[in-house]
């Protein structure tokens, strides 16, 4: 079944509308998710910083099937999403609605102009295994994160840059701009003879040259 015709996103301030969803998850989630909730519905933003949004997943019948939602950490920008409370009541599951949602949830994050998408997920293999089938990749503990983030900030580095994480936990920060051509360099080696014929020819002398204008592109 095409569950993209039969699912849809909507949004609620209603609280009486959120009971089957806070009856199954707050034991998986925690008090954090039933305040969220009732925030949401009383239009209390205080403890997110930038955007923020609640979705309910409902089948055409209006059964209410799930949860979604998207919010930024940035008030300044929108270029960098965390999913929000995403989960499917059980009933539910194993029907392909989840991956339905999150599709529907990416392309409303694309739209707002966001460029990265994050997820903090525990170590539910499911969970893992439909994020990672849609394309999520696997950065560090939440910890790593939160430990980046305050690295980031000390030394006021943009967003635009790219940490590596090494085995022992340390990091390597630097330009997305250098990191791509530090890629292409790596790309270049790899390619067999590539290395050896560009130094061999950086010994000849520039007199036996081609001219640009005569190279053949």
């Amino acid at each position: 079944m095409n569950y993209s015709k039969n699912i849809s996103l909507t949004q609620s301030k209603n609280l009486n509308d959120y009971s089957d969803i806070l009856k199954e998850f707050n034991s998986l989630f925690g008090k954090e998710f039933e305040k969220d909730i009732k925030a949401w519905c009383n239009n209390k933003k205080d403890n997110m910083p930038g955007y923020w949004e609640v979705y309910l997943v409902k089948q055409n019948d209006n059964k209410i099937v799930g949860i979604s939602g998207l919010y930024s950490l940035n008030s300044d920008k929108n270029d960098e999403f965390w999913l929000g409370w995403f989960g499917v009541l059980k009933k539910y599951r194993n029907k392909g609605i989840g991956g339905c949602v999150l599709d529907k949830t990416f392309k409303i994050a694309s739209d707002n102009g966001t460029k990265e998408l994050f997820v903090f997920t525990w170590n539910d293999n499911k969970a893992i295994e439909l994020f990672e089938k849609k394309g999520f990749k696997d950065i560090g503990t939440a910890n790593d994160f939160k430990d980046f983030q305050k690295k980031r900030e000390y030394f006021n580095l943009p967003n635009d840059i790219v940490n590596i994480v090494s085995d022992d936990g340390g990091y390597v920060i630097i330009d997305a701009k250098e990191w791509r051509n530090i890629y292409e360099t790596i790309y270049l080696n790899n390619i067999k003879g590539l290395s050896k014929s560009i130094i061999e020819s950086s010994k000849e002398p520039l007199d036996d040259a081609t001219p640009l204008d005569k190279v053949d592109w």
